[in-house]
Formats: C-alpha cells, sequence, structure tokens
C-alpha cells in the first residue's frame, strides 16, 4: 500500500491542529492520527481549485478541513490517488487554453458586435411604434442646437421653398401616396460643412454650405435628399440609436454606470456613421428617385468631387467637423462613386 500523504487536521472546533496521514480507499478518504481514525466520502470533500502556490486545503462536512504545507507532495499524492483536477483549473493552469479561451472570447464579442446586435436592433426597431421617432428626433434637434452644432439658415427663404417644392414634387414621381414617410426639410448654418443628413421621424437637415456647393445642381441636390429619404425610410437612426443603446447596456453590465451612457444618446446619433450596408440601402433610394425624375444617377459624381475638393479647403483653414450620419463624412466615396456610374449604365442599357 502507497505511503499516506501527511497533512494537519482541523475540526472546525478548536484551532489545534493534528497531524495526520491521508489514503483513499475504496472511494473513501482515511485520515488517520492521533487518536483519529475518519473516514470521509471522497464526493462529499469539497476540494477547493489549485493555485500555483500556497497551502492545499480540502473542507469537509461539519466544518473540519485538511492542509498540507507542500503543494507539490498534494498535487502527487492527488494524483496518484485519481483526484486529478477539474477541467475548469486544467485550462486555468495551461496557457495555451487560457490563449484558446481569450481567442474564443473575442470571436463571440466580435460576433455579437457585427452580427448580434445589428439583429436585434432590426427586431426591436419593428416593435417600436413609429411615433417614437419624430419623439427621439425632436430631442436629436434640440441637442444639436444646445451644442451650437446648427444655427438659423441664412439661406433666402425663397430658395429653400424652390428646393423644397422640386424636392416633393420628385417625391411624388417616385412613390405612390401610401409609400411616402412623413417628410420635414429643414435648413441650418453649421460648422458641419456641406452636408445633409436625417434624424429619426422624417426631418431632413440640410446645411447652408450644401445650398451653395449645390445652388447650380439642382439635379444633385435632389439625390441627395433621396439619399437622406432611404435612412428615413429604413428607420437606419432608429436602429443605430437601438445598437448604441445596446451596446452600452452591455457596457453598464461590465463597468457600471449605465445611465451616464444613456444621457449621451442624442449626442451619439449625431456623431456615429452608418454602416456600409446602410448608406447601399439608402444609395438605391437615391437611383430610384433620380431615375424616376429622368436624371442619371451618373451626376451624384458631381457630388462627391465637390465634397472632396471642399474638405480639402476647410482641412487647411482648420473648420473641419465630422458628423457621422452627414452624407460629407461617408466612407468610401469611391466605392459609391462607382455604384451611382453603374446604376446609370444598367439604366442606359435597360433603355
Amino acid at each position: 500500500m502507497p505511503p499516506g500523504l501527511e497533512a494537519d487536521y482541523f475540526d472546525g472546533r478548536s484551532a489545534r491542529a493534528i497531524r495526520v496521514s491521508l489514503r483513499v480507499e475504496n472511494g473513501m478518504l482515511r485520515i488517520v492520527g492521533d487518536a483519529l481514525d475518519l473516514s470521509v466520502p471522497v464526493a462529499s470533500i469539497d476540494w477547493p481549485e489549485r493555485r500555483s502556490r500556497g497551502v492545499r486545503m480540502a473542507h469537509l462536512k461539519g466544518g473540519g478541513s485538511l492542509h498540507c504545507s507542500s503543494g507539490v507532495a498534494w498535487d502527487a499524492w492527488a494524483r496518484d490517488q485519481g483526484l486529478g483536477d477539474s477541467l475548469v483549473v486544467r485550462a486555468q493552469q495551461s496557457w495555451r487554453l487560457a490563449v484558446g479561451a481569450i481567442a474564443a472570447l473575442i470571436a463571440v464579442c466580435a460576433a455579437f458586435y457585427l452580427w448580434g446586435v445589428p439583429v436585434a436592433a432590426r427586431v426591436i426597431v419593428r416593435l417600436v411604434p413609429p411615433g417614437v421617432d419624430a419623439r427621439v428626433g425632436e430631442i436629436v434637434l434640440d441637442t444639436l442646437r444646445d451644442q451650437e452644432i446648427v444655427a438659423p439658415s441664412a439661406i433666402e427663404w425663397e430658395q429653400q421653398e424652390r428646393i423644397r417644392t422640386a424636392f416633393a414634387a420628385a417625391v411624388g414621381r417616385t412613390w405612390p401616396p401610401g409609400d411616402r414617410p412623413a417628410l420635414h426639410l429643414r435648413f441650418y448654418e453649421s460648422a458641419l460643412g456641406a452636408n445633409a443628413l436625417a434624424l429619426p421621424g422624417g426631418t431632413i437637415i440640410v446645411t447652408d454650405d450644401m445650398v451653395r456647393l449645390l445652388a447650380d445642381r439642382e439635379d444633385v441636390m435632389l439625390g441627395v435628399l433621396a439619399h437622406e429619404i432611404g435612412h428615413v425610410r429604413e428607420r437606419h437612426s432608429m436602429r443605430a440609436l437601438v445598437q448604441v443603446s445596446l451596446l452600452g447596456a452591455v457596457a453598464g453590465l461590465a463597468y457600471g454606470d449605465y445611465s451616464a451612457v444613456l444621457a449621451g444618446v442624442p449626442a451619439v446619433l449625431g456623431q456615429m456613421a452608418y454602416s456600409r450596408d446602410f448608406e447601399r440601402r439608402a444609395d438605391d433610394e437615391s437611383i430610384r428617385l433620380l431615375r424616376a425624375n429622368g436624371i442619371s444617377p451618373e451626376v451624384m459624381a458631381m457630388l462627391f468631387q465637390r465634397l472632396q475638393a471642399e474638405s480639402h479647403r476647410r482641412a487647411k483653414e482648420a473648420k473641419h467637423f465630422d458628423l457621422g450620419i452627414a452624407l460629407a463624412s461617408h466612407p468610401a466615396d469611391e466605392e459609391r462613386m462607382r455604384r451611382f456610374q453603374a446604376a446609370a449604365h444598367e439604366g442606359s442599357m435597360a433603355r
């Protein structure tokens, strides 16, 4: 019979240690010492997680415990007795498994961010009454005003009305009455530069710089506004809001202070870029309106060319301010230009 392991036994009632020998026999742990002979079912013993250093312990029912100062001797005895570490402990003691667990966690988090959050946001927005969008849009607009990101427009009222009239006519030729979203076109002076953006509820903001940039190209302006219609129809800003809230909730669970995340949501809406999928779907609506009004989608190339020139000019003047959901700060202009050019080519082939 192999020698037992030397350890200290505490009965849970006094601080006096009794030197004992430990041995496993037929599923029972024999604890033998001075005037002591106990047999305890191995399955009933609490074996704390093994650590790389420190005293090894085991807790018995009734408050007793076993202590061994030699971790090496305890671990060797436990292996000999078939009391190996659990899978969790082995994983924690293995750097390879630890690295694998970290990689798996990163993969799960990435999948949640890339696919889980967008899918959840889409489902949640479908359950939100459209009337909520208008209220959220008002809050965002108030935030933009309070932060002095937008100010009253300097564009003449007559010019604003010409754009509104042309826009309404183009929308009427594109979508049947029952399929048109409620739209409210507003003009503001802004540090955003030449931009247009859609707020929840159908408010479309056009900056004075955008009006000036396209003063001679009403056809391009219609394409810009139709792009924003795409965001309104698809409720992209509400979906973006829900995604921010979901990510904030996860961050709140991990780090606390979720209230601070909620307090910043209106401002976040004004600083967050749409996904490429959102942009493609919005561009599809722009192409649809341009075609319905006999305008080649290729005219949108003029927009990107002028925006790039304007961006370079403003960067030199140190006045550039990015607003993620605004048209001028959308990424991948070259890709989008090719998309409009391809749509123009498809339209000419169809004719």
